[in-house]
């Protein structure tokens, strides 16, 4: 009995000898000072560096004929039968392979980013790819919108010829095409052709493109010109926009109704008039964005833009204003009840869609009975519209009922549109 736990105790003692001889070695690593992105890239480009080089230098060897010299007049020594080589050099070669591709590719993306940043002063030498993306995003800027209408590029209209490209002086309609004088401020310019720009604002004043803006004070002008003014706007702030105006200057506003949608007439300011129009269960708004200047010389400017009367949508967001003069006739054309479709005739359904002919004719009542306009079909009798080259497409809320009345609807005068517009082309 004792005899066999003797030999229990020393069958134990030997197997756990062999266990102790196949426990793998413990690798100890001493620590050091952790590596930045740029450490740890130079490290890893040297090493791939000097694989690259043994394998280049492995080649040209493998490469001479058996048996001739090498640059040294040496023999070189027989060829050993190649060897099964261990796990860890297929490893080595991989990791090699590896560090050679990383290193192009680091070296690729720095040439990128140098030619992507000239001069825009950002730091190049980040460490890793994992910024690559990010920092090109930041800094890459997109290409510029395509600017549809504008004087500088010119628009071909529905005659084919470019209706934003000329101003003229004061005075009357420009017969000459070119772009406006550096010597005249924007305010006192005349745009008989008409004209579409961006709005200044103050993260973008100059453009960076160079190319002009409008600043509110240059669509309206100098306040002394002006005689009389009918505008809209779905935003509205009247105490921002009274500024802008001479108190003797009457105004029509038109605005968004309440809640119930009514139409409404309202004095909201010395010589103001704010209307709305109906809207039929309250249902719809009136988003209307317009401008009719009328200036003591006779002189019209039609303005329609993408801003409202609010200071922040001129100070702080881009817009687009489209704006045109229009000059007065020598005499009054009759009127034509058979114009349907051009300019004035659109303009006029606009006015009486926003129900401003009532505000018209309570402020003529009131004390200004020598205003420039009297009715809304003046419009078209008093002013001269040949030059005008855009067509006017208005959304207008209500129920449409008989052919005159569904023709001037949006929908179908889009469709007239394109159908003009691919018929020049």
């Amino acid at each position: 009995m004792e005899h066999n736990e003797e030999d229990d105790i020393a069958r134990a003692i030997a197997l756990s000898l062999q266990d102790a001889a196949l426990k793998p070695k413990v690798i100890e690593l001493e620590d050091g000072p952790e590596e930045d992105g740029d450490a740890i890239f130079e490290r890893q480009l040297q090493q791939a560096l000097e694989a690259s080089k043994a394998e280049a230098s492995k080649q040209a060897s493998a490469s001479r004929p058996p048996g001739r010299p090498t640059p040294r007049s040496q023999p070189e020594p027989p060829q050993e039968e190649p060897q099964p080589q261990p796990q860890i050099q297929a490893t080595a070669s991989g990791t090699s392979a590896f560090l050679s591709e990383r290193a192009q590719l680091e070296k690729e993306r720095r040439e990128r980013q140098k030619r992507l940043r000239p001069d825009s002063g950002f730091d190049t030498s980040f460490g890793g790819d994992d910024d690559e993306e990010e920092n090109e995003t930041r800094t890459v800027e997109p290409p510029a919108k395509r600017q549809h209408l504008s004087s500088s590029q010119g628009v071909r209209t529905n005659n084919g010829r470019n209706a934003f490209s000329s101003y003229s002086q004061r005075g009357g309609p420009s017969k000459s095409q070119g772009p406006p004088q550096a010597n005249i401020p924007t305010i006192e310019q005349v745009f008989w052709d008409g004209e579409l720009r961006q709005t200044a604002t103050q993260h973008a004043d100059p453009r960076k493109d160079g190319r002009p803006t409008f600043r509110l004070s240059d669509i309206l002008g100098t306040k002394s010109d002006l005689s009389f003014a009918i505008l809209s706007s779905y935003a509205l702030d009247f105490a921002w926009i009274y500024e802008f105006f001479d108190r003797s200057v009457p105004v029509i506003m038109v605005a968004q109704p309440d809640a119930t949608g009514q139409a409404s007439l309202k004095n909201v300011l010395p010589n103001w008039i704010k209307t709305t129009p109906l809207l039929r269960g309250g249902r719809g708004c009136q988003h209307m964005k317009f401008m009719l200047l009328f200036y003591k010389t006779g002189r019209l400017r039609v303005v329609v833009s993408t801003a409202n009367l609010i200071s922040y949508d001129y100070r702080d967001m881009e817009n687009s204003v489209w704006l045109q003069d229009i000059p007065m006739r020598s005499k009054p054309m009759p009127h034509d009840p058979k114009a349907l479709y051009d300019f004035p005739t659109a303009l006029q359904g606009v006015l009486h869609g926003v129900n401003v002919k009532p505000a018209l004719a309570t402020m003529i009542k009131d004390n200004h009975p020598d205003l420039p306009l009297k009715s809304i079909e003046e419009l078209r009798m008093l002013w001269d519209w040949s030059k005008v080259k855009v067509h006017l497409v208005a959304s207008i809320a209500g129920k449409h009922e008989g052919w005159p009345a569904v023709i001037k609807c949006v929908m179908v005068e889009n469709r007239r549109c394109n159908e003009l517009t691919s018929r020049n082309e």
